[in-house]
């Protein structure tokens, strides 16, 4: 059977962890039992198809634009298995159509016609689904909060995972007790940047890390206001220096409010970095107890948090050790053999 692969995140997103999920979906699928074939925009920001020894024959494009065709149905030849990198549906439904949900920030955060176009799109495609992939518990919950009609057992929950190839503790490192505090990934409303910033200015003796889009006029002002001098702009990194930059830190800080799964704490966690995290969404089920965590969301409860460790070298090393067992758990080929079951079920 054929598993048409609609990958219209490659023209969407250039960096994150849709993108990085779908990646290993379509390197990971390689099956006696299944055909592949990849369905990429028209002009693709980030596509792993070089990475592959593909027939011509196995690769489609989009006829459109992608601003455009993110939003049209994408097209698959025959009645094989379709599966949709976000949220587009397929023109003609001949076969088995599988859609992976990843969060319901739109939903929960987002106003106006972003939020409108989106969320149509998304319930469009979600009803239409023979079945429904969510990347944590977290999320399930939420589809089925915002999908009343929508049946449970059409639904699964598939972790993803992380590449302990690029992602580990250098033997260098093991007994270093840096002075950077890192905050990677975006920086917008939810993800609570302003805590991060905040909380340090109780720490003369450490500095905070920047990873991700250059800071802009109002973030800026917040960090000279609050810690004048003791922050550093990384700016995106590549896999290997962000794996360094963790193997330095004194500790990552994730004060989201909301995540659908928090791939970067297990990215953190498989590099011997220790985690404060808040305790809200899908960051409890991914970090159970390898990571420390601020059970309110305002400034006391990170500085908390940031205090015991930097008081207690032991409970330091205890964070890592857990961290360096939990970020085991996930792992890209398990996600991809749990996807490929799902795919079975409709052969």
């Amino acid at each position: 059977m054929t598993v048409y692969l609609d990958s219209i995140i490659f023209g969407i997103q250039r960096f994150g962890g849709i993108s990085n999920y779908w990646k290993e979906i379509v390197l990971g699928l390689d099956s006696i039992e299944f055909n592949k074939k990849i369905i990429l925009p028209k002009k693709s920001i980030h596509s792993p198809i070089k990475n592959l020894n593909l027939l011509d024959d196995q690769i489609s494009y989009d006829t459109l634009p992608k601003n455009i065709s993110r939003y049209m149905p994408f097209s698959a030849e025959d009645k094989g298995i379709t599966h949709t990198s976000y949220y587009r549906r397929p023109l003609n439904k001949k076969g088995p159509y599988i859609v992976t949900a990843y969060d319901f920030t739109y939903e929960k955060y987002i106003n106006g016609w972003g939020k409108l176009i989106h969320s149509f799109q998304k319930s469009r495609s979600l009803k239409l689904a023979d079945h429904i992939i969510c990347i944590s518990n977290s999320t399930k919950n939420d589809l089925l909060e915002y999908n009343e009609n929508i049946d449970e057992h059409k639904v699964s929950v598939v972790h993803l995972g992380i590449n302990q190839k690029n992602f580990y503790l250098e033997n260098d490192f093991i007994n270093t007790h840096k002075d950077q505090i890192l905050f990677v990934g975006h920086r917008s409303g939810y993800k609570r940047f302003d805590l991060a910033v905040k909380a340090m200015k109780s720490f003369k003796d450490l500095s905070l890390g920047v990873v991700g889009d250059n800071l802009n006029k109002k973030e800026l002002e917040l960090l000279d206001q609050y810690i004048p001098g003791r922050w550093v702009e990384h700016g995106y990194l590549t896999e290997a220096q962000l794996r360094s930059a963790y193997n330095k830190a004194f500790a990552f800080i994730f004060p989201s409010e909301y995540e659908g799964f928090g791939l970067p704490i297990l990215e953190a966690m498989s590099c011997g970095c220790p985690v404060i995290s808040s305790s809200k969404s899908s960051l409890p089920e991914i970090a159970g107890d390898a990571s420390l965590k601020a059970y309110e969301q305002n400034v006391d409860s990170y500085v908390d948090a940031i205090q015991k460790i930097f008081d207690s070298p032991s409970l330091r090393r205890n964070l890592i050790n857990k961290g360096l067992s939990r970020a085991k758990i996930y792992t890209w080929q398990s996600m991809v053999e749990k996807t490929q079951d799902i795919y079975r079920n409709f052969i």
